[in-house]
């Protein structure tokens, strides 16, 4: 078995390991060398060539390392090389509280449409503002705002907007991330009474990337879902 200077003097617990998964990565890898970076046998880099594409090689060592009890992930150097770093421990997503998504949507529904309102409330809102107001005080403008819930429909199309060239791009990660076969949840939209009326919106992948090809395309699906609806 190939050792390197870090598990020269490394245990038999800690051979055995590295040998079945040397033996799991072997069926689908050209292993060169590896390197024990956290011992005794937490995290375990193995460089070599892949033999299969890199989808069916991540797809077939998944199973057998999550049965050894690590998660892989596959990557690649500059100078071709391919990397598979076994982290101990088994990635499990938990499940989606999809209320919570639902909660913060409604609440950044209610700050656009109320920063729309002050920004572009125009006549409307203008005669209903004393001659002396401060225009930049914002709670006052909410509270004219929300006195006169008719305003509300002039910051209807800058909510309306906003949120869905950043709903557009969040579902691009997520429905990409699920064509992948990714655990991801729904957007968590960022609400704020102040500036924009948001802070933008974020899913959180829960799973594992396999490769650089699933991570650009969940990346890079965002982007382009919100530049189609974007320039309409």
């Amino acid at each position: 078995m190939e050792q390197s200077p870090n598990n020269i003097f490394s245990p038999p617990s800690t051979l055995e390991t590295v040998a079945h998964l040397r033996s799991a990565l072997g069926q689908v890898m050209h292993i060169e060398t590896h390197v024990i970076h956290v011992p005794p046998v937490d995290v375990i880099e193995f460089v070599g060539q892949l033999t299969v594409a890199s989808e069916e090689a991540f797809g077939q060592i998944y199973t057998r390392f999550t049965e050894l009890g690590y998660t892989p992930m596959l990557t690649r150097r500059d100078d071709g090389k391919e990397i598979v770093v076994a982290k101990h421990g088994i990635v499990e997503p938990t499940p989606n509280r999809n209320s919570t998504n639902l909660i913060l949507l409604i609440l950044t529904i209610i700050s656009t449409v109320l920063v729309g309102t002050t920004l572009y409330g125009g006549e409307a809102l203008a005669k209903f503002i004393p001659a002396n107001a401060d225009q930049g005080d914002l709670l006052a403008l909410f509270g004219i705002v929300l006195s006169h819930p008719q305003l509300l429909l002039s910051g209807l199309p800058y909510a309306l907007t906003l949120l869905g060239i950043l709903g557009v791009h969040e579902m691009g990660h997520y429905v990409m991330a699920r064509m992948h076969k990714a655990a991801v949840t729904l957007p968590f939209f960022i609400p704020m009474p102040i500036g924009l009326g948001t802070m933008g919106a974020v899913i959180r992948l829960k799973s594992p990337i396999k490769n650089r090809k699933q991570l650009f395309d969940i990346g890079v699906a965002g982007p382009l879902a919100g530049l189609a609806i974007a320039i309409p």
